[in-house]
């Protein structure tokens, strides 16, 4: 198959970008090459912007990705761009603003929340909305 034909050694391959990555993930994980997908997983927490993080994470059962990428969606200057919104739905789109809405609110009440903090927010927002899911 395509692993078989590739490098022995993928570690030190020369696959480099998202793209390149997430193949790997897609492929691996639908013939379940656990070792290949875990490296996969690993390489793309750092390529993978946030909005793909989320995406990828839901399609391939990752959930330790999400409070990061939640997080760092949460406390960028920028607000979600319109392709961003139209990638991730609406119901993220409401919880995004809900969190971001929720942090902003308390640093004007107070000095800026500390990362605990604002982690915590975030990950009893988003555990409470996979228990509705279900």
């Amino acid at each position: 198959m395509l692993f078989q034909s590739y490098r022995s050694n993928v570690i030190d391959g020369d696959l480099s970008t998202f793209d390149e990555w997430t193949s790997v993930l897609r492929i691996s994980h639908r013939y379940e090459f656990d070792e290949y997908c875990k490296l996969a997983v690993q390489r793309l927490e750092t390529l993978a912007p946030p909005i793909d993080r989320i995406l990828l994470a839901r399609e391939y059962d990752i959930p330790n990705w999400l409070e990061n990428a939640y997080y760092d969606l949460c406390v960028r200057e920028d607000s979600l761009t319109y392709d961003e919104g139209v990638r991730l739905g609406m119901a993220d789109v409401i919880l995004i603003a809900e969190l971001r809405q929720r942090i902003r609110g308390a640093v004007m009440r107070v000095a800026l929340p500390p990362e605990q903090r604002i982690r915590w927010m975030i990950s009893s927002r988003i555990n409470a909305t996979m228990t509705q899911a279900e």
